[in-house]
């Protein structure tokens, strides 16, 4: 049976192994990117995550200058063409036009579309952190 502890497990532990706190502090950044953020889970770098560093290559230092979340995840149409193909599969969608459309919703579909490219399909309720 294969068991993959989500990430924010694998980050704690590591935090309470003797590592200082990484709340308010970007320097355990390793991409020279990150922000100092609220929580320690939210405090990831994407150089921690395994799948994204296999995505990288050695003129990228970080996710952020990759052309798919450059290009894609961060343009409205590319956003709102993916809340609408992932309605499609719900029976009992509405989809929203352009103008109905929230920040929220277009933030939990960038999300979701972003855990998906770099996780693969998670399953219901198994979130995992993402990196600034």
């Amino acid at each position: 049976m294969d068991w993959d502890p989500p990430a924010q497990q694998v980050i704690n532990d590591e935090n309470t192994q003797g590592s200082p706190t990484r709340v308010g502090t970007s320097e355990w950044c390793l991409c020279g990117n990150c922000m100092p953020m609220q929580s320690e889970e939210e405090s990831l770098c994407c150089r921690e995550i395994e799948n994204i560093v296999d995505m990288l290559n050695e003129q990228q230092n970080c996710i952020c200058n990759l052309p798919y979340l450059r290009e894609q995840l961060s343009s409205r149409e590319h956003v709102l063409s993916l809340y609408r193909y992932g309605l499609s599969y719900v029976k009992s969608a509405r989809f929203r036009s352009p103008e109905q459309m929230q920040e929220s919703d277009y933030r939990k579909t960038a999300y979701r579309s972003f855990t998906m490219w770099v996780y693969g399909y998670l399953g219901p309720k198994r979130r995992r952190p993402i990196p600034q």
